[in-house]
């Protein structure tokens, strides 16, 4: 009894230790024509039972030589052992059998998706239990049937298939007869990096131009007279550092013509750091070649700027301020507040004029790009024409890849894209890029809508089941991966970046999204959804400890929500939540319904003092009678997130603290707000539904 099994490997990132040495000095190199295919053969065998022993042999039945990939020094080595079979459980009455297939990489390459593939006969009872499917069949040819498949690896740094590594994935069969097994087929096939856009045309080796080290992280330059710069040519390239490449880098155009890349610098030896650039064109016959060593940067990584610690009372971190404040309300906000967002750079020279440690952060969407400005400099830009044309950056039905087919977010009417396409390394490159462009003006990049994309057309886009479980699936692994290569590249420069997405409200119960690779997140709608609109207290609590396990890890936590000035209980229900939560780097912003005019509300003075408590979980702090309860050196907070009226007894004399009027800053400067505070005795303290009751003394 014969069964023919397939290992399938697609490599989707770049391939190392196989560049070899070329000198500094420029060689022709001629290109091949021809189109160049996706994928090339590792292994390809059969498997023979043995009714003996229960088991499965596998017999190569020819080597695994790739002749396919556009590196000549891409080809992989025979592969007559690469391949381990263990059966590990066979049941002959219920017709099961599980097997272990083992897969070592027998190439000098690191960074692939490894994947197993299965092909049988349609007319066969065969079926896989365990049985994933191809997110885009078109990676196929047509020649071929999209069949079932189990992950062997990920191409990604936590999940990287090195060279003479081993890793195993279960196979789970139900079968008609063990005739079955001879009619099917497993192959082993390695997939070559894509390039943008999926040219398949001529792919050369070059590289011209010069490495040049500007605010931490690397520049190279490649100039457009050395070759033909026809209208369909796309440069790219990869960094090789220690024998690892990196994900493809992807070249801009400028003006002018040249093409420009900027990436992360490297605490290495320079003989192991260097990069490779191709063009891709349909009409050129040649280029140049050259292989140039990566400066170093052995330097400890630094932010320009540090986020305050909030020892006592709140900090405030504005969501966006206009340009045009007066003078005095320039002065107010830049020293007062700790930082803002999305500012030109005038605007951000005219407010660190007073507050030099002002911090100010760059804007970016996190998973999805449309016809969107972004600050560069003075001006707003829109980089949608380059992003639109690349359509391997975006989500799409999971059974497609076209254009008509990617998924559009309702709300804000921009596309969803793929969190581990090259989108991640667009979204790299453009944010260094535009971190500085006219000298010190960002300190951190802001990665919004950073959670789960709900409300798009289609309702039902990823693999699997209609549930929102199974998009979780899908969808979280994604973001875990884009979260670490975003912040190792940002966290690898000398001039540290903070990464720091917006996680939303954080309340989805099911949702499993964290955020412990980043440097902090953005709880945009803190405490409720809207003044009168609120979480039940189970989503409240859930906001909380959720929040409060990155807040205790030293996470920045900017808690974010909109209030109405005569709504006093609702604005006091905002202010003692954040108190609840308050920790080293906890930053709070009230915004009321001036858009970006400056704003100062009479609670962000309110000092009652250091904590006394510390907690993991908020119910560490809720009484007999259900409140919420902190007590600092000189106050105290009672929170009711309920629905119902709760009571509180206090056991010594507050001022209790009531606030009226604040909001917009007048032009003079001098906030309106009013505190009053009599002195309420011990007693019970009555708390309506989403209320908090704060004290001094």
């Amino acid at each position: 009894m014969r069964i023919i099994l397939v290992l399938i490997t697609l490599i989707s990132i770049g391939c190392s230790g196989v560049v070899p040495a070329v000198s500094s000095t420029e060689d022709d190199i001629t290109g091949e024509t021809g189109r160049v295919p996706q994928y090339q053969t590792w292994a390809d065998g059969t498997l023979s039972w043995n009714e003996a022993s229960a088991n499965l042999e596998f017999i190569p039945t020819r080597m695994a030589e790739g002749h396919h990939d556009v590196w000549p020094f891409l080809n992989p080595p025979e592969c007559y052992d690469c391949v381990l079979i263990n059966v590990t459980a066979h049941d002959p009455v219920a017709k099961t059998l599980t097997a272990e297939v083992t897969l070592r990489n027998p190439t000098p390459l690191s960074g692939f998706f490894v994947r197993g593939l299965v092909i049988a006969d349609p007319t066969t009872s065969l079926e896989m239990l365990n049985q994933h499917y191809w997110w885009k069949p078109a990676d196929f040819s047509p020649e071929q049937t999209p069949a079932p498949f189990r992950i062997f690896a990920v191409a990604d740094t936590e999940y990287r298939f090195g060279s003479g590594e081993s890793h195993m994935q279960e196979y789970q069969f139900s079968y008609g007869s063990l005739a079955d097994f001879g009619k099917c087929e497993y192959r082993v096939i390695a997939r070559f990096p894509k390039s943008p856009g999926e040219i398949r045309s001529i792919y050369y080796p070059m590289i011209h131009g010069a490495f040049t080290t500007s605010g931490g992280f690397i520049s190279l330059r490649v100039l457009t007279d050395e070759f033909e710069n026809t209208p369909d040519k796309i440069v790219w390239g990869y960094k090789v550092v220690d024998g690892i490449a990196s994900n493809p880098i992807n070249f801009r155009q400028e003006p002018g013509g040249d093409w420009l890349t900027w990436f992360p610098g490297e605490a290495t030896t320079a003989d192991t750091a260097y990069i490779w650039v191709f063009a891709s064109t349909t009409t050129s016959t040649h280029a140049l070649a050259r292989r140039l060593d990566i400066p170093i940067q052995d330097v400890v990584p630094t932010p320009n700027r540090t986020f305050p610690v909030v020892t006592e009372g709140c900090k405030v971190f504005v969501d966006q301020l206009k340009g045009g404040m007066t003078t005095e309300q320039t002065q107010f906000m830049a020293t007062n507040c700790v930082g803002s967002q999305k500012l030109t750079k005038n605007i951000a020279d005219s407010i660190r004029i007073f507050n030099p440690d002002f911090i100010i952060l760059q804007y970016h969407l996190a998973f999805g790009e449309g016809d969107i400005s972004n600050v560069n400099g003075n001006d707003w830009i829109k980089n949608w024409e380059f992003v639109n044309s690349q359509e391997d950056f975006f989500e799409h039905r999971f059974w497609s890849s076209q254009y008509a087919h990617r998924v559009l977010q309702l709300d804000w009417n921009w596309y969803l894209t793929d969190p581990i396409s090259d989108w991640k390394n667009y979204f790299i490159g453009n944010t260094i890029e535009r971190m500085d462009p006219l000298g010190d003006q960002f300190d951190a990049v802001f990665a919004d809508s950073a959670s789960q994309p709900w409300n798009t057309d289609p309702p039902k886009w990823w693999p699997g089941s209609d549930d929102a479980y199974t998009m979780f699936i899908y969808w979280t692994p994604r973001t875990q991966a884009f979260f670490t290569n975003v912040a190792n590249a940002y966290h690898t420069l000398p001039t540290y970046i903070y990464l720091i997405p917006n996680a939303g409200s954080y309340v989805t119960t099911i949702s499993d999204i964290t955020y412990h690779q980043c440097d902090g997140v953005m709880i945009e709608g803190f405490c409720h959804w809207s003044p009168g609109s609120y979480f039940t207290e189970v989503d409240w609590c859930l906001q909380q400890n959720r929040t409060r396990d990155l807040a205790i890890s030293d996470k920045i936590i900017l808690c974010q929500t909109g209030v109405e000035v005569a709504n006093t209980l609702d604005r006091g229900f905002v202010h003692g939540s954040y108190m609840l939560l308050q920790d080293n780097y906890t930053y709070l912003n009230m915004l009321g319904p001036w858009g970006l005019e400056p704003q100062w509300w009479p609670e962000y003075d309110w000092n009652p003092g250091p904590a006394v408590e510390d907690w993991t979980t908020v119910d560490e702090l809720q009484d007999a009678g259900g409140c919420y309860v902190r007590h600092f050196s000189n106050g105290i907070v009672i929170v009711n997130p309920s629905d119902v009226t709760r009571y509180y007894t206090t056991t010594k004399s507050y001022s209790h603290s009531m606030y009226a009027e604040g909001g917009l800053l007048p032009a003079d400067g001098v906030p309106t707000g009013i505190a009053t505070g009599p002195i309420i005795e011990p007693g019970s303290q009555e708390l309506p539904p989403h209320s908090a009751w704060l004290g001094i003394g």
